[in-house]
């Protein structure tokens, strides 16, 4: 980090500002480090220098917040995606999906996904299929055989493991 800041105040000293890219990449390790302090600190130099977060800038958000704990922090900032009309990455919904299911929050988690079904095949296969896969193991069978009954019905592809739990715990 200490050189990734030396580099950074030479670029500035060289007439090179920081664009977006350079302050969501310490907003990340901010975030991934769960130092939400320092990364409300790279949120304000953003807004100093008139630059607006995109889909990392919330991603990055959304994983810190996940990562200390404040799982509704972090639904409130996919809310807040979803009205701005910023696109939510995959890796956001896997923070998110990952962090109800460790605060044992199963009922909001099968609301997150369905909220987010519908709209793209292979995303709706991807998180359908993560979280089928993670109750599964939490032995969570009877929100696991919901979530793969409707992957049955959208048609989504199963992998093999989550298809033979399928089929082993089936009506």
């Amino acid at each position: 980090m200490h050189h990734a800041r030396r580099v950074v105040d030479l670029m500035v000293r060289l007439g090179v500002g920081r664009d977006l890219t350079v302050h969501n990449l310490f907003l990340m390790t901010h975030c991934f480090a769960g130092d939400m302090a320092a990364a409300a600190e790279i949120l304000r130099e953003m807004e100093d220098v008139g630059l607006v977060g995109d889909a990392r800038t919330f991603d990055a958000l959304v994983m810190g917040a996940c990562k200390v704990g404040k799982v509704e922090v972090a639904m409130v900032l996919v809310r807040r995606m979803v009205d701005d009309g910023v696109p939510v990455l995959y890796s956001t919904h896997m923070f998110l999906i990952g962090a109800l299911l460790e605060n044992e929050c199963f009922e909001e988690a099968v609301k997150y996904v369905k909220c987010f079904g519908g709209k793209d095949k292979a995303l709706d296969a991807d998180i359908y299929g993560c979280l089928g896969r993670k109750l599964a193991k939490m032995k969570r069978v009877e929100e696991a055989m919901m979530i793969l009954e409707e992957m049955k019905q959208r048609g989504l592809s199963m992998g093999y493991k989550l298809k033979r739990f399928y089929e082993n715990n089936g009506v």
